[in-house]
């Protein structure tokens, strides 16, 4: 069940590579470099800081996803980024003949891989706030740019990342000279065990990220927006850096580095 879960949350978050501007960067990059490790785990890998983490650093990251379609797409641009870009030409060419909740069902049950990497890029670029199997059409268009486009075409895969589906033994093998890099979009529970929450605890699974953080000199970076109301309990396993505050969100990076 739990991977189930979290299917469903990995599909309304984004897998954008990560513009070096944005706020989270210099944190994580600074944060990875003093952590002193060689070797990254990503249980929630998207992409954009872990590729940029390996053009920065010494560091290798083995990155773990839950949803098909985002394992399909960085295996393709791991193999040949040309076929991906040819892809997204042929949805760009005539988006506006294509059924939405058609190309929503089909990037999960089409048979042919490439065709589903494809989809799942073009589709975070098209629905309102980049979810991919839910939401409306953004009939602006606003996140599909030639900038978009670009990053594929121009991606150049370093030999420094890996992606493969998750299972949470991988856990369970790695030795302690691993950095877990933890960067779910968004945290409102799942850090305390009151017994409620069960389907975030579920997804985020801490308790086996506990036992890997209890293990001499294991080191976590987990970088999301969550609710004001979760800073205590963060602040009580964490050091917390903070961002983009408003009312009731706020932007975090907690970590034990």
């Amino acid at each position: 069940a739990m991977i189930e879960l979290l299917n469903l949350k990995q599909k309304e978050t984004y897998f954008d590579f990560l513009d070096n501007k944005q706020r989270l960067y210099p944190d994580i990059l600074k944060l990875a470099n003093a952590a002193n490790k060689k070797f990254i785990l990503s249980p929630y890998f998207l992409g954009g800081v872990e590729a940029s983490l390996t053009r920065e650093l010494d560091v290798y990251v083995k990155g773990y996803v839950s949803y098909r379609p985002y394992y399909d797409f960085w295996n393709h641009m791991i193999k040949d980024p040309n076929l991906i870009l040819k892809g997204v030409n042929f949805f760009l060419q005539d988006l506006g003949s294509h059924n939405l909740e058609f190309l929503q069902n089909q990037v999960n049950d089409h048979f042919d891989s490439l065709y589903r990497a494809t989809l799942c890029y073009v589709l975070n670029k098209i629905t309102n706030e980049g979810t991919i199997t839910c939401g409306t059409l953004d009939k602006n268009f606003a996140r599909l740019n030639r900038k978009a486009v670009d990053r594929i075409a121009n991606f150049e895969y370093n030999g420094r990342f890996a992606v493969e589906m998750l299972d949470w033994e991988f856990l369970n093998s790695q030795n302690e000279n691993s950095l877990l890099l933890l960067l779910p979009n968004e945290l409102y529970r799942g850090l305390s065990d009151t017994g409620n929450n069960i389907a975030e605890k579920s997804l985020l699974n801490f308790s086996k990220i506990r036992r890997f953080t209890a293990r001499k000199d294991s080191k976590i970076i987990l970088a999301c927006k969550t609710r004001k109301s979760m800073l205590p309990l963060l602040e009580n396993k964490f050091d917390v850096i903070k961002f983009n505050e408003t009312e009731d969100r706020i932007g975090i990076i907690a970590h034990n580095v």
